[in-house]
């Protein structure tokens, strides 16, 4: 699989992909239309890939959402809020590993017991 055939891929509820061939490129589409398209709860993304560029930062998967706040919790652990048009606020956890051989990972799982929050609520 490869960034092309990623970004082809219409089934958005869970995706756990390992691929030399996918790159940040294709993960960053990937996250924002999963994050777009309300993932309820028991979805989970993953992605294990082969950054472009020696010289690439974890912060950068993340760089281009406008409508998401990142907080890392250790080097590892991230918090991802990201509001939906409707005003809707998903929250989720998730993790990210620069592991063996160049490859990294990242990873959110979506508790079965989740909700989201709205603006409202606050």
């Amino acid at each position: 699989m490869n960034d092309e055939q990623l970004e082809g891929i219409k089934e958005l509820g869970t995706m756990v992909l390992n691929s030399p061939n996918i790159t940040e490129k294709g993960v960053k589409k990937r996250l924002e239309n999963w994050l777009e398209s309300y993932p309820g709860p028991g979805s989970v993304l993953e992605f294990r890939f082969k950054p472009s560029s020696p010289d690439f930062d974890k912060n950068s998967i993340f760089s281009h959402l406008m409508k998401a706040e990142i907080s890392w919790k250790r080097s590892f652990e991230f918090a991802i809020s990201f509001t939906l048009n409707s005003g809707r606020i998903l929250e989720y956890d998730g993790h990210y590993f620069d592991g063996n051989e160049g490859f990294h990972l990242m990873k959110i799982v979506i508790p079965m017991d989740w909700k989201p929050k709205h603006r409202d609520d606050f």
